[in-house]
């Protein structure tokens, strides 16, 4: 909590500079928090679309605004709102760990004393019954009494088996859940960032009309994931400036 505090008093000065690019470029705090709570707990590249005015920035200023909007990022994680909506999104109240089954000797007793009580309330209703149906009933359940009790093994054997595959699939979605403490989350998200930003080839070259949608000339860069297009539309010293802040947030998460 402390390096949190420490953390967030060293952003308050990016933060003055961080209301005046977001006013300037007439960018909304609450887009930034939007990408960045989908970056840390989904994994989501989406992103605003970018105002014209902040794809003009010269690259010498473009740092500086990156430094910027890292600082609202950072005291968005910093807030109640952000650490109230992470521990809502991560679902875990919703996983309920199966109930181990019960033993085949407690289903064979449980059985045994359901077929005991119907035997009792049949034999009751035996002298309701007219004579000549009597003798009838009577072998029948005499059949009953006198059946082959149920195997205690072969009863929880199926339940077990179910009980296992339950215990499974619960397990694997526990599994799949971001981490309780927020701080692990947004520390995996910004190495994935670091990750998927490493070795932007900044000088690639794009073929295609001006105006019209263009690509890599190079089909491997075409292939590269969203991250890495991002940081290169963005330029060199807006994604250095980005991969900068992140490490330095890392620390400070450490």
């Amino acid at each position: 909590m402390k390096k949190t505090i420490v953390a967030l008093a060293l952003c308050l000065p990016l933060l003055a500079r961080a209301g005046d690019v977001l006013s300037e470029h007439r960018i909304e705090p609450s887009q930034v928090e939007e990408s960045l709570f989908s970056f840390v707990v989904y994994g989501s590249t989406w992103l605003p679309s970018v105002p014209d005015s902040l794809k003009a920035l010269p690259a010498s200023r473009r740092a500086e605004a990156v430094r910027a909007l890292g600082a609202v990022a950072k005291a968005y994680v910093g807030s109640e709102a952000f650490q109230t909506r992470y521990a809502e999104s991560r679902g875990d109240a919703q996983l309920q760990r199966p109930e181990p089954p019960k033993s085949g000797k407690v289903l064979a007793a449980e059985l045994k004393a359901e077929l005991e009580q119907n035997l009792a309330e049949a034999e009751a209703q035996l002298k309701l019954l007219p004579p000549e149906q009597q003798a009838a009933m009577r072998e029948a359940l005499a059949g009953v009494k006198n059946a082959v009790p149920a195997d205690p093994v072969l009863l929880g054997q199926a339940d077990q088996a179910r009980y296992q595959d339950d215990l499974r699939r619960y397990e694997e979605a526990r599994a799949k859940l971001p981490p309780k403490d927020p701080r692990k989350a947004v520390k995996a998200a910004l190495e994935r960032f670091l990750e998927l930003s490493a070795g932007v080839d900044f000088k690639a070259k794009l073929v295609g009309a001006q105006g019209s949608p263009r690509r890599f000339a190079r089909e491997d860069y075409e292939a590269k994931p969203a991250e890495w297009k991002m940081c290169f539309r963005a330029g060199k010293e807006a994604t250095e400036a980005a991969r900068a802040f992140a490490r330095e947030w890392i620390k400070s998460l450490e």
